[in-house]
């Protein structure tokens, strides 16, 4: 062969470690995303390997699951303690290197904790309010909050003015009567419902 046009192959080798994005806690699982590699080393990637531990010393001396995608949940975990996981891209060569380490710990789904209402400021006809999130958000994210009013100390209504959750801490409460005072709760709510009630707190409509 002429060595003007010889042409060579460099054989395929194992592909670059993958990047682990997320570890996300659910009820006795643990859902992971990450991103494929840069390369694949010359073949096709064939699926990833899902590490899991209860040690960060020693996620890959655990028996992996292998997946197609570039996702899965772990399942089958227990609520409460820490878990370590770590994935490798497969393909017809070898695995990769692992990739970066991440950790979770399962909850059980629960509604959120109660948030704190921390001011009551009056206005002409209006109330605003301003609360903090709750420190335990029940294993799922806080959707938002509910509003309840009343007119005497312990009295607030059952019923929330708002119909859907309120995605802000801070909330004008507006039609008011003047001179007249109100007492107010607020409750968190996760994709589980409605939390627990915060403290109460009062103010007189100007």
């Amino acid at each position: 062969m002429d060595s003007a046009t010889a042409r060579f192959t460099t054989p395929p080798t194992a592909p670059g470690a993958p990047t682990l994005n997320s570890a996300t806690a659910g009820n006795g699982s643990v859902a992971l995303g990450w991103s494929a590699p840069s390369s694949n080393g010359g073949s096709p990637i064939t699926g990833y390997d899902v590490y899991d531990s209860l040690s960060a010393s020693s996620v890959l001396t655990s028996t992996p699951t292998m997946v197609t995608r570039t996702s899965a949940t772990v399942s089958g975990l227990t609520n409460g303690t820490s878990y370590y996981f770590e994935v490798e891209a497969v393909n017809a060569v070898n695995n990769s290197l692992p990739s970066n380490e991440l950790s979770a710990t399962p909850v059980a789904s629960a509604v959120p904790g109660a948030p704190t209402l921390t001011s009551a400021q009056p206005g002409r006809r209006q109330i605003t309010l301003s609360y903090t999130a709750p420190s335990n958000n029940g294993g799922s994210a806080i959707t938002g909050y509910y509003i309840y009013i009343g007119t005497s100390a312990g009295g607030v209504s059952t019923t929330p003015i708002n119909s859907t959750p309120i995605d802000y801490t801070r909330v004008t409460v507006t039609g008011l009567t003047r001179g007249t005072t109100y007492y107010f709760v607020v409750r968190a709510a996760n994709k589980n419902g409605a939390g627990a009630t915060s403290n109460e707190l009062s103010a007189t409509s100007d």
